[in-house]
């Protein structure tokens, strides 16, 4: 084959503390393309400095808030209804996360979380270099790979779209479940 690909390693189990060895040799010996040519592990904080990147991590509120029920027509056109939202909604593209305190990926693993129903928001803003180690970055397919305990969204430029090729998609479900999302073809 005439590709070469960039793996960006984040595995972990975010929401337990877990961080499950089976997970990271399926992310290193199985891709579905085959093994990478590079790889960058955003766990570290020199993999973190190789893509310029800060980990940064905030809690996400429930809050209740004023909606319209199902109408007729099926959609929310009827009576007025409260319901549930969460705030912030930081998957859009440019969202200010500039105040959020900085986390060091060597403690990515750690639990933050303290409930039952417990949401947060990892981000992390990827500037690819040149070159990662011997592999020339322009022209190679680059994919994000993460491990996480039971549910989450993977937001690449406020949008969750779907690739073909990558396993699981840009939604994460299952505990400690593998999935690689491609950023770049």
């Amino acid at each position: 084959m005439n590709w070469r690909q960039l793996l960006l390693p984040f595995l972990s189990g975010l929401f337990w503390g877990v961080q499950p060895l089976a997970a990271q040799n399926w992310a290193a010996q199985a891709p579905p393309y085959g093994r990478p040519d590079a790889t960058i592990d955003l766990r570290t904080r020199e993999g973190a400095q190789v893509i310029q990147g800060k980990w940064r991590y905030n809690d996400v509120k429930i809050v209740e808030v004023d909606s319209k029920g199902l109408g007729a027509d099926l959609k929310p056109s009827g009576a007025p209804v409260r319901t549930y939202d969460y705030t912030p909604h930081a998957g859009t593209a440019g969202f200010d996360d500039s105040q959020w305190p900085v986390i060091d990926p060597a403690t990515l693993d750690a639990r933050r979380g303290n409930g039952k129903v417990s949401f947060n928001w990892y981000r992390i803003r990827v500037t690819l270099p040149e070159n990662v180690g011997n592999l020339a970055v322009a022209g190679s397919t680059v994919s994000f790979e993460i491990v996480i305990d039971d549910y989450a969204e993977i937001w690449v430029n406020g949008s969750l779209s779907p690739v073909l090729g990558q396993s699981g998609g840009s939604v994460v479900k299952g505990w400690n479940a593998p999935n690689k999302v491609t950023l770049t073809q």
